[in-house]
């Protein structure tokens, strides 16, 4: 066998033919046959494609995903399947004294090819392409036989999508393979060809850039920043000696670089630097920061056998597209000179903080993470990938990462990354469940712990697995690393980073890459050696994993005293009482079952039990007691900025229902309801939730079954999901946090999960959107995620009681995560009151906020505060009635002991003492009118907000098919949510209505840049509301 490292997309690891380099390969891709003796059954089959699909479109299966037909594995667990198909060989692939590669992309799982009956190589790995040289088996115009048969025999050590059969958020199969790896669909997911080689086959090429100048601690100006290196590396597999030329040109230059090469047969490296000046080029920025400037860089390698000087030369071209821009993942005081100063190369990472500079520039990262958009890979369409971060770029996210329990995904999904300046954060493909380097189970220590059963420490890489797991990671990098969005490589999904996947998955990735950040794992507390102290890029040295907990071993996965990177927290059925939803064959009708983790005895374990908890739905700002700081009692020690110890926070969730229109077609008439034996298995039950934001009489409706109770059930999940991650967003900025990536973005089936988008995973898919439906969360996180954003809340009560914290001031904080100063804004704060829709203005003023990047250059180790607080209302003398105010401009945290209590701005506001008749509105609008960021919020629980029952809405489809009106009669219509089967979205959602008001809704693409192909109409259009669905309390 030969695993020739064979570009990903097949029109750039195509041969060329002598002058032109034109492309030639043969395609085998289209309908194969699949076959089972074991079953007796033939049918077609798609290539690209998986099995579970090919059975539903043979008629053999239902959907899988209808009710529990995902648990019938009667036909795709069959051990014998086969996919063949019989072609006739291209004359133009076969050349005289030439070879012809067979290269297989992608296939999960372990299975045998033969080609003619003969078998020419096993895959063992989803994530290699293999190529086999098979020049003796192919003739020109003959017919032969390609078969790829599978053999659950065969150990393929855990490597593929490791989410395949089971997680809290999908499908658990109830099949596993020999090392207790859950398993579900599998099939050819890859493109196959033949592809002929003549003198020399280029198997890969990665164009790095590299900026020349100093550690930056501001954004670079265009055009005089120090410049950058271009590093493009070759890799050439010669078939004999060669010599030639290389020609690189740039989009950025009428220059073109030439220069002679002389290659010894066999595979071979080569490396050229280029020059580029900051006059030459313009940077790529991220989201909201800047343009994502895009350029082209060409490559055509001309070669002939050094043995024959006058042979005509064999011409191989490629093309990559590359962005320039700076990195550093910062750890250390910025602030502290003597750091900058005493730093230098370094060779670690300290702990005082953990945020990402791109081009100087210090960014908070929002965003979230990406699972794979389905089970079944052959559903999964590149539209989707693209419509998947246009809708993460439209909600104003500006960090993805990408979840080591799934696949290293297409091109589209980078490229689509690129253009929308959407960093990535990578993780390799490995977590737990059986997906780890080299043995299934390795593991030293697994969320810091060190005495898990299955853990095998001793497990080396020296191993047919561990070759094949390098050139996994190899060919991954080589094929990833041009694209300017990905910024940081890391090893592993919460298992620490240490051991192998330092010493062996981070050594090989920063071998391949000395142009990224490099982390040990997602969370990690940083290296102890091999990267440059000042910006996280690797400097050559031995990557050493920072010892974990010193003080706390078993600190766990939301990390230590010296972790600036956390996961957590979650919000679930279940998961916040320390469990999670499991399903390994022994059901629990009330799913999901509960079990601590490391818990041990067999299944079914007890329910999880649903507790009530009080909604945060006015947050309190303090950050709870945690591993970086105690428990704060006011905020006079809560310090944001530079000059602080910061934090990083890479997961965070809340779980939700989808739609009705997402769910019902997976659902019969019958089961309509969320408590219904096949909707418990759809992962997280949301009782908790439900039972928490809207009561006890909601919580048991939650029984009921029917379209009307089923919807109900849907639609208060979501707008708890929705106001339960705006809640957590506006904490967190009230703290040193400088990353923000919920989990997650989307949804592996159509499911009860934890994303914000539906499930859509392609085209054609029943009740989805190509890309995903937006759920009200992302509406929600949007809003969350302004650059400048304000929120208000209350300081935190000694007492937790209601009544103590009613007496706690009323606050709001103005936040900017620019980089540069916002200036003339205007904040108003306002209370709308549900009765008549009237609304009451209780402050005004302008401002001007600095950026919580600015670094000062001196003070106090905790100041000045980046953070901009201003009371709702000043404490009044006991005998004043007057709302006059003065204008408090809050620099600190400890000058708002002054503020008016809750109960008091209440009485102002002329609202009920206990808040349920008036909602909170803040927002913030620039010089222009423009606004920056609004948020209108209870001040309590949705159960007790008086709302009125008789609020009705009327909606109008505009002929143009790209807008509704929606009117509201009766009362407040509130959290008013727009749902379409149409492919697009709504420009807003989850809004207010007061009584009588008209509002005209825009519905646009999910790809900003494309027209509107679906048009809104009566039949794909509903709308509904809080009193449509909330039961009365009484």
């Amino acid at each position: 066998m030969t695993a020739a490292l064979i570009l990903f997309a097949v029109a750039s690891a195509r041969a060329h033919s002598p002058s032109s380099g034109v492309p030639i390969t043969q395609p085998l891709d289209g309908q194969w046959i699949a076959t089972s003796r074991s079953l007796q059954l033939r049918m077609h089959a798609s290539v690209p494609g998986d099995l579970i699909s090919d059975l539903q479109k043979a008629g053999l299966v239902r959907d899988p995903w209808f009710e529990n037909n995902f648990l019938n594995g009667s036909l795709w667990n069959a051990p014998d399947w086969v996919y063949s198909t019989s072609f006739v060989v291209d004359p133009a692939i076969i050349r005289p004294g030439g070879t012809v590669l067979l290269c297989l992309e992608s296939v999960k799982q372990g299975a045998v090819v033969s080609l003619g009956g003969v078998e020419v190589g096993r895959l063992t790995d989803q994530f290699v392409r293999y190529t086999f040289d098979v020049t003796s088996r192919v003739h020109a115009g003959g017919s032969i036989l390609l078969e790829v048969a599978f053999d659950p025999s065969i150990n393929t050590h855990g490597r593929f999508m490791a989410a395949t059969g089971g997680w809290d958020w999908a499908p658990w199969s109830h099949t596993w393979d020999a090392n207790d790896a859950p398993t579900f669909s599998r099939g050819v997911v890859g493109s196959v060809y033949l592809l002929p080689v003549r003198h020399a086959l280029l198997t890969d090429v990665s164009v790095h850039t590299f900026y020349r100048g100093p550690h930056a601690t501001a954004p670079l100006i265009e055009g005089q920043h120090a410049g950058f290196w271009l590093l493009v590396k070759l890799h050439v597999e010669a078939q004999v000696a060669l010599h030639g030329v290389l020609t690189i040109r740039t989009s950025w230059s009428r220059t073109a670089a030439t220069s002679v090469v002389s290659l010894a047969a066999g595979e071979q490296l080569i490396t050229r630097n280029l020059s580029v000046s900051a006059a030459e080029i313009k940077l790529w920025w991220p989201l909201n920061v800047g343009a994502q400037q895009l350029y082209t860089v060409s490559l055509s390698l001309d070669v002939a056998p050094e043995a024959c000087g006058a042979c005509e030369r064999e011409r191989l071209v490629a093309n990559r597209t590359v962005g320039f821009r700076s990195l550093s993942w910062v750890t250390g005081n910025e602030s502290d000179p003597d750091f900058l100063s005493s730093a230098g190369d370094g060779s670690a990472s300290p702990t005082f903080t953990t945020f990402l500079r791109v081009n100087g520039a210090r960014i908070l990262a929002r965003g979230s993470n990406m699972i794979p958009l389905d089970q079944l890979e052959g559903r999964v369409s590149d539209r989707a990938y693209t419509n998947t971060v246009a809708s993460a770029a439209a909600a104003g996210m500006n960090m993805l990462r990408v979840w080591g329990g799934g696949v290293y995904y297409p091109n589209s999904f980078y490229i689509a990354c690129d253009r929308w300046g959407v960093m990535v954060y990578h993780d390799m493909m490995f977590a737990q469940e059986g997906h780890s380097p080299c043995c299934s189970w390795y593991g030293p220590c697994w969320y810091g712990r060190c005495d898990l059963s299955h853990a095998q420490a001793n497990c080396s890489c020296d191993s047919a697995a561990g070759r094949e797991q390098e050139l996994e990671l190899r060919q991954q990098i080589r094929r990833l690393s041009s694209h300017p969005s990905i910024v940081l490589w890391d090893a592993v999904n919460e298992a620490g980073g240490f051991g192998l996947f330092s010493s062996f998955v981070m050594r090989t990735v920063a071998e391949e890459d000395e142009s990224r950040i490099v982390w040990p794992a997602s969370p990690s507390q940083g290296w102890s050696s091999g990267v440059h102290s000042l910006s996280g890029l690797p400097n050559g040295k031995p990557l050493r994993n920072q010892a974990w907990c010193p003080h706390a071993p078993n600190g766990g996965r939301s990390g230590c005293e010296d972790v600036k990177e956390v996961h957590g927290n979650y919000v679930a059925a279940g998961w916040s009482d320390g469990g999670f939803a499991v399903d390994f064959g022994k059901f629990t009708p009330e799913m999901p079952a509960g079990m601590e983790f490391g818990a041990s005895g067999s299944p079914p374990w007890k329910p999880a039990p649903v507790y009530p908890f009080h909604p945060p739905v006015l947050p309190v700002f303090y950050p709870p007691a945690t591993w970086w700081q105690p428990q704060l009692t006011d905020l006079s020690s809560l310090a944001v900025g530079m000059r602080s110890r910061g934090y990083f926070v890479s997961e965070f969730g809340v779980s939700g229902f989808s739609s009705f229109e997402a769910l019902a077609p997976y659902m019969a008439r019958e089961h309509y309801g969320v408590h219904t034996e096949p909707f418990h298995r759809r992962s997280h039950n949301h009782d908790q939730m439900i039972l928490s934001y809207f009561g006890q009489r909601a919580f048991e409706s939650l029984d009921e079954v029917g379209e009307l109770p089923f919807k109900a059930a849907l639609y208060l999940s979501m707008l708890a999901q929705a106001l339960h991650l705006r809640s957590m967003v506006e904490s967190f900025r009230a703290s040193n946090v400088h990353g923000l990536l919920t989990w997650d973005l989307g949804e592996n089936w159509p499911t009860a999960g934890w994303g914000s988008l539906e499930h859509g995973s392609g085209p054609n898919i029943a009740g989805a959107v190509e890309g995903g439906r937006w759920k009200p969360a992302l509406y929600a996180l949007r809003a969350a995620f302004a650059d400048v954003f304000a929120a208000c809340g209350q300081l935190p009560a000694a007492n937790s009681s209601s009544g103590e914290q009613a007496q706690q001031p009323l606050v709001c904080y103005i936040r900017n995560d620019c980089p540069r100063r916002a200036r003339a804004l205007r904040v108003s704060i306002s209370f709308l009151r549900l009765g008549d829709g009237a609304s009451t203005t209780v402050r005004k003023f302008d401002t001007s906020v600095q950026p919580v990047s600015e670094l000062p250059s001196e003070g106090p180790p905790h100041a000045p505060n980046a953070l901009h607080w201003a009371c709702v209302a000043e404490q009044q003398p006991a005998n004043s009635s007057s709302r006059e105010e003065r204008v408090v401009e809050a620099a600190e945290p400890s000058s708002i002991s002054h503020c008016a209590a809750l109960v008091d701005v209440l009485k102002l506001a002329g609202c009920k003492q206990d808040a349920t008749d008036c909602l909170l509105n803040v927002s913030i609008t620039s010089a222009d009118g423009a606004i920056k960021s609004e948020h209108l919020q209870p001040l309590v629980a949705p159960k007790d907000l008086a709302f009125r029952a008789n609020t009705t809405l009327d909606l109008e489809v505009l002929p143009t098919g790209d807008a509704v009106i929606v009117r509201a009669k009766g009362g407040v219509a509130l959290w008013v949510v727009l749902t379409s089967t149409a492919a697009g979205r709504f420009v807003d959602n989850g809004f207010f209505l007061r009584p009588g008001e008209v509002r005209k809704i825009g519905f646009v693409p999910l790809d900003s840049d494309l027209p509107l192909v679906e048009r809104l109409t009566w039949s794909s259009v509903r709308v509904e509301h809080f009193a449509e669905h909330m039961p009365l309390q009484h």
